[in-house]
């Protein structure tokens, strides 16, 4: 996991957005149609997973076809995430029987970083009116603000020698009967 997590985004034409992601010898190419709220669900689920949460999963609609997103905390390992992305070429499927597009695990302090740095550069680019334009819905504002300042605190988690168990670990939601907290935004592809 030394290979560091790369992730652009644009938004482009009128309410199409393209990521690229790269981590070591694997890259992929998603877009999203603005049926889905491909930036802001994918902030929510950083948020949920800096938050505490285990899992978080977002749905990428394309028309037709959708990317399914699973970023998952690894159980032995609070600071590691393993990030799937499966490919369906219709909006239905078994949930992870998709075409596997992009697969890894990594540092959560590096998937943030990027992912919040290229949501930083969309709003630099095209502004928050140029966002609502080109995709139709508010710039997640709120989501980029939430991580960018409150990421901080858990920078602890880069550090190279280990830290104290609970010295930087987030307030972690009560586990319930139903099993480890998760975040779940799919099913816009199918309202």
């Amino acid at each position: 996991m030394t290979t560091m997590f790369e992730f652009d985004s644009e938004v482009w034409g009128h309410g199409w957005a393209q990521a690229a992601l790269r981590h070591g010898d694997q890259d992929a190419i998603l877009d999203a149609s603005y049926i889905t709220r491909a930036l802001v669900d994918l902030l929510r689920a950083l948020v949920s997973l800096v938050d505490g949460y285990r899992e978080g999963y977002v749905e990428w609609c394309e028309e037709p076809g959708e990317y399914r997103w699973r970023l998952r905390r690894e159980p032995d390992q609070e600071d590691v995430v393993s990030v799937a992305v499966l490919w369906f070429p219709r909006w239905e499927g078994i949930p992870d029987d998709g075409e596997r597009r992009f697969d890894t695990r990594l540092k959560l302090a590096d998937l943030v970083t990027a992912i919040v740095a290229a949501a930083r550069r969309v709003l630099d680019d095209i502004g928050v009116a140029g966002y609502r334009q080109r995709w139709g819905e508010p710039f997640p504002s709120l989501e980029l603000q939430i991580l960018e300042p409150g990421w901080l605190r858990y920078s602890c988690l880069r550090r190279p020698e280990p830290a104290p168990p609970t010295a930087c670990r987030p307030p972690r939601p009560a586990p319930t009967s139903a099993g480890p907290p998760t975040i779940d935004t799919r099913g816009h592809c199918h309202e």
